[in-house]
């Protein structure tokens, strides 16, 4: 569960509210090398600053004086729709800069004519990262109202080029985030991928099944005499204090609170096609199956990539990651004939 995108070249370093994409240069000079990490502990080694022209800045929001901010490089298609691509969630011990997971599947969604958008959380850059600032900071919520800014701003300020579609793509808890902006954005929305972010069930029933499974890979994680009633009563600590300073797994019981409130996705509010991709060996198979049944009862524009022997790291399976954005491509290129 705890795992977890050729430029618009501008002469500025910021891009605030009032600077439209229009006052941008059009020659590309620079562009985010792309770049496949092999594991996460190579990111505690990777530095890597991106073009300045790639790297955008707007306001976050009244209660938070530190701005937000996003990198954003565009294909060499003179049209091509953005890509939102979400990662998945982070504990204090493990906090990356998005531009990771941006160089990683840049060249794919170019090659299906997106651009590509990823977004900082509070306390992180890809420069330096402040785990107190993102800790106090982070939750499901607070990253899908950061997403809704950048969104917005994208609604409000268009590049040239964009075709006025969106699609919204994430890994593990990206996958809930792209749920979310799914709905809310369903009348510009032309597909979204959720890659292991699991379907319908709650995230304490999630969060328990990942324990289970993780304590049979490393005894060692939990003491042998902690049990469901233990986890159920930190958990209900955790929702009754929404501490940011009390932890557990990594997280701020604040993240605990926010995650077991936040509503879970309805199938039924889908609009544009949905491709939902699960691992049999992944603590979290049960949600995806119950979610891609329930859409199937529906009538859901969900297609259900159920990927035998796979666990939760979905990225390392290069021939499915093929197939899905195959699939993407299709959706946003392909007209049916049906």
């Amino acid at each position: 569960m705890f795992y977890f995108a050729r430029l618009l070249s501008c002469s500025l370093l910021y891009l605030l509210p009032s600077t439209v994409f229009s006052s941008c240069q059009e020659n590309i000079t620079d562009q985010i090398s792309s770049y496949k990490f092999k594991d996460y502990d190579e990111l505690e080694t990777i530095k890597y600053s991106p073009p300045p022209s790639c790297i955008f800045e707007i306001s976050r929001n009244s209660e938070a004086a530190d701005p937000l901010h996003f990198y954003f490089s565009k294909p060499p298609q003179n049209s091509y729709s953005i890509a939102i691509l979400c990662g998945g969630s982070q504990t204090r011990e493990s906090v990356y800069s998005s531009i990771h997971l941006h160089r990683y599947f840049q060249d794919e969604f170019f090659d299906c004519g997106c651009a590509v958008v990823t977004v900082e959380s509070l306390g992180v850059s890809s420069e330096k990262i402040d785990r107190d600032a993102f800790m106090n900071h982070y939750t499901r919520s607070a990253r899908i109202q950061d997403h809704q800014r950048v969104i917005d701003f994208f609604s409000q300020k268009p590049p040239k080029g964009w075709d006025g579609r969106f699609v919204f793509a994430g890994f593990s808890e990206g996958g809930i985030l792209v749920d979310h902006l799914s709905v809310k954005y369903s009348d510009c929305c032309a597909a979204s991928i959720n890659w292991c972010g699991g379907g319908s069930w709650s995230w304490r029933k999630e969060l328990w099944s990942f324990i289970k499974a993780l304590r049979q890979k490393e005894p060692e994680a939990f003491s042998s005499d902690f049990s469901r009633s233990d986890y159920d009563e930190i958990m209900k600590e955790a929702y009754e204090r929404g501490s940011t300073t009390k932890e557990f797994m990594g997280m701020s019981y604040a993240y605990h609170k926010d995650a077991m409130d936040l509503a879970r996705l309805n199938p039924e509010d889908l609009k544009a096609p949905y491709l939902l991709v699960a691992g049999t060996d992944d603590s979290i198979i049960g949600s995806a199956d119950e979610f891609a049944e329930l859409a199937g009862r529906v009538g859901a524009p969900v297609t259900y990539c159920r990927v035998e022997g796979m666990g939760h790291l979905v990225r390392l399976r290069s021939d499915i990651m093929a197939k899905n954005f195959q699939w993407l491509y299709k959706v946003l290129w392909v007209k049916s004939d049906v």
